[in-house]
């Protein structure tokens, strides 16, 4: 097949191929990765849509089902067997089981759908948590690299200053003013 070219401007580059190199993939395979991981999860990277808003939805539909377990044991479930038992009067033991099979059953997928917010609960704080970890490391890695580009900028100037000085030095000839390094 054949490779075309993409063009960025340099900053992005060099972001692009540490973070390759961090993950031990070429630039060509991440963006191969990327546009796939993208396309399967339908997910636009211009609209910055993070995961974290994606298990903040989910935890809500939980909780909504919860609720909606909840409201139906309230107005439905409770209701309508004490409306059996009251129209029966006097129960078996096998109906009362039914129903309490019934209501146990109920509270248990409560249960259950409790325990599954809980666990995305942990995984949104995890995230949230990472999400900060990396804010924290990236500004570091800006600080870092202000520093080396300051360092670089007063190095230039230094050499410059000295380079005027030989070509001055080598200008003078025979003058005698030759002048010297600070």
């Amino acid at each position: 097949m054949k490779n075309s070219n993409v063009a960025i401007d340099q900053n992005t580059n060099e972001i692009l191929t540490e973070f390759c190199s961090k993950i031990k993939l070429t630039k060509k395979d991440f963006i191969s990765f990327s546009l796939k991981y993208f396309n399967d999860y339908s997910i636009n990277p211009a609209k910055h849509e993070k995961p974290t808003v994606e298990i903040e939805k989910m935890h809500k539909r939980i909780e909504d089902l919860i609720k909606f377990s909840r409201s139906q044991e309230r107005d439905v479930l409770k209701p309508f067997f004490d409306n059996i038992i009251t129209t029966l009067g006097e129960t078996s033991q096998d109906s009362k089981n039914i129903i309490e099979s019934i209501i146990v059953f109920n509270q248990n997928r409560i249960k259950q759908l409790d325990e599954i917010k809980s666990i995305h609960s942990k995984e949104l704080n995890f995230l949230k948590e990472e999400n900060i970890k990396i804010k924290s490391e990236v500004f570091e890695a800006n600080k870092n690299i202000k520093l080396i580009v300051n360092g670089v900028l007063s190095m230039n100037k230094e050499l410059s200053k000295k380079l005027k000085i030989i070509v001055d030095n080598q200008n003078a000839g025979m003058t005698g003013k030759k002048q010297t390094f600070e």
